[in-house]
């Protein structure tokens, strides 16, 4: 297992238009991954999975991708950093 945490920074935490994003970066790239907040566990290709942790904004979540992405771990890793550190491109005007 590779982890990471993160920091959401949007306002209103992970509600549901980074909570999509989020997935949709994981449907897309075919990436099977895990979020854990509070030690509740969701797979990542689901935006309602990732809703019902309901994560606050300035909290941390991990996520866990299974060894078999160990050589692209650090690409999805660094992807997610842009993504989270933008607020997933959803609240800016």
């Amino acid at each position: 297992m590779i982890t990471k945490n993160f920091t959401v920074r949007n306002k209103g935490g992970l509600h549901a238009r980074p909570s999509g994003v989020l997935s949709h970066y994981f449907v897309t790239r075919d990436i099977t991954a895990q979020l854990m907040y509070n030690d509740y566990f969701v797979d990542g290709d689901s935006t309602l999975d990732i809703l019902s942790l309901c994560v606050p904004e300035n909290e941390e979540i991990t996520i866990i991708l299974d060894a078999t992405y160990d050589a692209v771990a650090e690409a999805v890793f660094a992807d997610l950093d842009v993504l989270f550190a933008h607020g997933f491109y959803v609240d800016e005007v």
